[in-house]
């Protein structure tokens, strides 16, 4: 299972995401659901010739109606939440289980992101884990 399939299964256990709700990969534009993309990837620490400490970046999409205040104010509580989830995860060193050693995993940049024109707002909130990658020997 590859990592962005392993946090998708993790998503799927916060309280803030309906147990029916579509999480996809890498779709903006979708409306009313979830989509988590890659963001980037950083090597932090080379340990060893064949350890390195990685940051690997994603970005969770929410897209759900907001044409009125008490719609935004929702959306607004649903990402809080699944940002405290996060952080409460993290705490817990309750970690996606990557098939690597997770060494901590933060969330951050919490926002309403794109106001559409069909009257749907995406918020978007952004996920970093760092693991140990045991590097190919050359």
């Amino acid at each position: 299972m590859s990592i962005i399939d392993t946090i998708i299964s993790y998503m799927r256990s916060c309280p803030a995401i309906d147990d029916n709700s579509m999480i996809t990969v890498d779709r903006y534009a979708m409306t009313d659901g979830y989509s988590i993309a890659p963001n980037g990837y950083t090597i932090l620490k080379q340990y060893t010739r064949s350890q390195a400490l990685v940051s690997r970046q994603y970005v969770i999409s929410i897209t759900c109606p907001a044409d009125t205040d008490t719609q935004r104010r929702a959306n607004a509580e649903t990402l809080e939440a699944i940002e405290k989830w996060l952080f409460n995860q993290a705490r817990k060193k309750n970690f996606p289980s990557i098939g690597k050693q997770v060494m901590a995993m933060t969330a951050s940049n919490g926002m309403a992101y794109d106001d559409m024109e069909n009257g749907y707002t995406m918020y978007q909130v952004q996920i970093q884990i760092n693991y140990v990658e045991e590097c190919d020997k050359e």
